[in-house]
């Protein structure tokens, strides 16, 4: 019996172990495409924008409106029947009449410089809104990205800093027993203890950094993570294409921010020609169809009419008290703002992608120095130790190096993070980002742990 309960305890404590499954990157982003709620703004106002070219192509198509009419009049008069004097009594008179009708009516542009333009110009502003939505989705993937290596970063600051304290919380108990002994000096305890009280002071702070870090991969997500998978392997290769100018070509043709900017510009420039039809003449059809019926109750007769007309309409602007010219100039500081800002925008995608191959680039050598230092550092403790037991280096040597070795553990596991968020920023930049590359990613990671974060 006691061999069953340990097996099934055993079990048990395999099974909590297989099914301590970490989220990975690919999984929080799916949630945040669900429930974030800058997204969801983007998707709304392109919705919003996407109704303006039917709205505008309306005007172009004929108006018909219908109108029935239905009455009912009832009239009577009264009043005294007089013959010879005598009044035999009261005449009234009954005037009943019901009428029916309906009319159609009908309005057609023919020629409105004006309508048309504005077609044309809400078209344009669907296509900045379409670009802007989906610049908006690689800025989703950038910010959910940047939020959980953020957590992941936090949490491998939290770990070296605990093992920090512990540490030296050790060489501190070793200092004093070392005084009580008479082989170390006072000042030694004193050096250790104020290393460790530091060491404590940071692994607050450390604690404090990732609950922050926590919160706002949840303001993104709408929930909280108990387990991330953690960044495993890491391919350290150069972006392809390594030419950092063919990079800046593609960002010039295929970023969505600067599309959408493109786009303003040209709904700008039709706007100027929607404005300038204000002094151009317009073309109109007007026309009507009407039936009514008119039936006297009770009485004989009864009539019905119709009546059918057409009208082109001509309509000359000859002066409107300088609205349209003002109109006109205020298009054209519009458009020339639009520009201003195409060009803004083109200078900025420009820097940025250029900005972001080379730390991609250089994050390679970083992440390779990193790794070098901490295995120096490494040695350089293991010696400095050795040296601190035959008299050779004080507690403040080893302290020091100690310090040292830990500040490199977190230099490379930060850099590591910064690399990947390089090659997604480039790739933002560039307008190619998907979620192909999330899954691309979300292979570097460790899927499953066993300790909470």
């Amino acid at each position: 019996m006691k061999k069953i309960i340990l097996g099934i305890s055993a079990l048990l404590a395999m099974a909590a172990l297989t099914t301590a499954h970490a989220t990975n990157l690919l999984q929080v982003y799916k949630d945040a495409l669900k429930n974030d709620p800058q997204f969801k703004q983007a998707l709304a106002s392109r919705q919003v924008s996407a109704e303006q070219v039917p709205q505008s192509v309306a005007q172009l198509l004929p108006q018909i409106n219908f109108q029935g009419t239905g009455q009912y009049h009832k009239q009577t008069v009264r009043g005294n029947n007089i013959l010879n004097g005598t009044i035999p009594g009261r005449l009234d008179q009954h005037n009943n009449q019901k009428s029916l009708g309906f009319s159609v009516d009908v309005t057609q542009s023919i020629f409105n410089f004006t309508n048309w333009m504005n077609v044309a110009s809400a078209r344009y502003t669907v296509k900045a809104a379409y670009a802007t939505y989906t610049a908006a989705v690689q800025a989703l993937i950038q910010r959910t990205s940047q939020a959980y290596f953020d957590v992941l970063s936090a949490r491998d600051t939290l770990r070296y800093t605990g093992a920090e304290k512990k540490a030296f919380y050790r060489q501190y108990v070793q200092a004093e027993e070392s005084y009580k002994v008479g082989v170390k000096t006072l000042t030694d305890v004193y050096n250790a203890k104020a290393a460790y009280d530091s060491a404590i002071a940071g692994y607050v702070a450390a604690e404090n950094n990732l609950q922050d870090a926590r919160e706002n991969l949840r303001a993104i997500t709408g929930h909280f993570y108990a387990h991330l998978a953690l960044l495993s392997k890491l391919p350290l290769v150069k972006p392809v294409p390594a030419n950092i100018n063919r990079w800046a070509l593609k960002a010039q043709r295929y970023n969505w921010t600067l599309q959408a900017s493109h786009y303003t510009a040209l709904a700008a420039h039709d706007s100027i020609m929607s404005a300038a039809g204000g002094h151009m003449p317009n073309v109109g059809f007007t026309g009507s169809y009407t039936n009514d019926f008119t039936d006297n109750v009770g009485r004989p007769g009864s009539n019905r009419t119709t009546n059918l007309k057409g009208a082109i309409n001509l309509n000359v602007p000859i002066f409107s008290g300088g609205e349209v010219s003002s109109q006109v100039r205020e298009a054209i500081a519009n458009y020339e703002l639009a520009s201003s800002e195409m060009e803004q925008t083109y200078r900025s995608v420009e820097n940025e992608t250029r900005q972001a191959y080379l730390g991609a680039v250089s994050g390679i050598s970083k992440v390779k120095a990193d790794r070098q230092a901490v295995l120096s550092q490494r040695s350089s403790l293991e010696g400095t130790e050795e040296g601190y037991k035959v008299g050779t280096n004080t507690m403040i040597d080893v302290l020091n190096v100690e310090k040292d070795l830990y500040q490199a553990e977190r230099e490379h596991a930060k850099d590591r993070y910064k690399f990947v968020m390089s090659l997604i920023t480039l790739k933002q930049a560039a307008g190619t980002l998907t979620v192909n590359d999330i899954a691309r990613i979300n292979a570097w990671l460790r899927h499953s742990t066993t300790s909470k974060m």
